[in-house]
C-alpha cells in the first residue's frame, strides 16, 4: 500500500455508482422533509442512535456527531488532521497509535505498527486531495474514509468502531446524520471474495445498504406520522355526530394503536388479534360478539387500520387509500 498513491488507487471510476448516490440523496430530501410531532421526533432520533450505535463502544455515535459539528464534518467539510482522527478514537476506546499486531481486514493482515505513522499520514493526505474534496460524493468520502481507517488501523480503538465513526461524522456534514437516519451497520462491506483489500467494493456495499438504511428510516418515518394521524381521527371524530363517528370501543382501539408500544425505544408498529380484542370485553356487560365484528370490519373498511394474518395492524398505506381519510 506504501508503494502506491491511496487517492489514484481507489474509486477511479464512480460510473456505476451514479445511481445510488441520487437514491440516498433523494431518500434523504424525503426524510428530512417529513414532519412529526416533537415528541415522536425526540423518541425516533434516541430509537435511531441506539440502533445506529448497536454492539459499539458506548457515546460512539454522539462522538462522532459532536465532532462533526466542532470542525464542520471532517473530510466533507475540512481537512483531516491526526488530532481529529485521535479524538474519534479516543471515543471508540483508545486514542494512542498502535503498537500492536492488529486485525485482519479483507483477506490482509494488518501493517506492521512500525509503518502505522507514515500510512496514517498517507492516510489523511488521501483524504485531503483534491480528488477527494472534488470527485467524491459525501458518501463515497464517508466510506473511503471508513475503509482506509479499517486498512491502517492506525490507533488502539477497535478499527470497527473508529471507521464507522468517522464515516458517520463525514456523512453528518451532508445531511445524513445519524440521529436522523439509520446508517450501515459497521460491518457491511467488511466480506469480499477477492484476495486482496478491494475499495471499490467496499464503497459499493455499503452504498447499497445505505440505501436500504434509508428506506427502513422511511418506515419508521411513516408509522409515526400514521400514529399521529389515527390520535387525531380517534379525538375528532368523537366530538362529531355524523355516521362517521367512532363507537366508544373503536375510539379506544384506534387510540391503542396510536400510543407508543411499550418497551424502551420500541417504534414498532402494533398488532391485535380479534380473539384478544373479544377477551378485552369480556365480563358481564360484554358487548355481543356481532358488535365486536362490526367494530372491527368498521376500522378496517374505513382504512384506519389494516388487516394482515388475522390481525388488525397500523399501516401506513392503508391510512394513505382509506376512503374515510380521503374523504375528509
Amino acid at each position: 500500500m506504501a508503494r502506491d498513491r491511496m487517492c489514484v488507487t481507489m474509486l477511479a471510476d464512480l460510473t456505476e455508482l451514479r445511481e445510488s448516490v441520487f437514491a440516498v440523496r433523494l431518500l434523504r430530501e424525503e426524510i428530512l422533509a417529513t414532519p412529526l410531532r416533537p415528541d415522536a421526533a425526540a423518541r425516533l432520533r434516541r430509537v435511531i442512535v441506539a440502533r445506529n450505535g448497536d454492539r459499539l463502544p458506548a457515546g460512539t455515535v454522539a462522538a462522532a456527531l459532536s465532532a462533526a459539528r466542532a470542525t464542520g464534518g471532517g473530510v466533507a467539510g475540512v481537512h483531516v488532521d491526526g488530532a481529529w482522527l485521535r479524538t474519534l478514537a479516543e471515543a471508540c476506546g483508545g486514542g494512542a497509535v498502535r503498537s500492536g499486531p492488529g486485525v485482519p481486514f479483507h483477506g490482509r493482515a494488518a501493517p506492521p505498527a512500525s509503518r502505522v505513522p507514515d500510512l496514517l499520514a498517507e492516510m489523511i493526505e488521501t483524504l485531503n486531495s483534491p480528488v477527494a474534496f472534488e470527485t467524491w460524493p459525501a458518501p463515497v468520502r464517508a466510506f473511503a474514509a471508513h475503509f482506509l481507517v479499517r486498512l491502517v488501523q492506525p490507533f488502539d480503538a477497535p478499527p470497527a468502531a473508529l471507521g464507522f465513526a468517522v464515516e458517520v461524522a463525514v456523512l453528518a456534514a451532508d445531511g445524513f446524520s445519524a440521529d436522523r437516519v439509520l446508517l450501515p451497520e459497521p460491518s457491511a462491506g467488511e466480506e469480499v471474495a477477492a484476495s486482496r483489500p478491494d475499495p471499490d467494493e467496499f464503497v459499493r456495499a455499503r452504498l447499497d445498504r445505505l440505501v436500504e438504511r434509508l428506506a427502513e428510516t422511511q418506515d419508521l418515518l411513516r408509522t409515526e406520522a400514521a400514529r399521529a394521524v389515527l390520535a387525531s381521527w380517534a379525538d375528532d371524530r368523537r366530538a362529531q355526530g355524523t355516521a362517521h363517528r367512532l363507537n366508544e370501543r373503536q375510539r379506544r382501539l384506534v387510540r391503542w394503536f396510536a400510543e407508543q408500544p411499550a418497551g424502551d425505544g420500541d417504534v414498532a408498529p402494533r398488532s391485535l388479534a380479534f380473539r384478544d380484542y373479544v377477551r378485552l370485553h369480556s365480563g358481564r356487560r360484554a358487548p355481543s360478539l356481532r358488535s365486536l365484528q362490526r367494530d372491527w370490519k368498521g376500522l378496517r373498511e374505513r382504512g384506519l387500520l389494516a388487516e394482515r394474518g388475522g390481525n388488525l395492524v397500523l399501516d401506513p398505506e392503508a391510512l394513505s387509500r382509506g376512503p374515510e381519510i380521503s374523504s375528509g
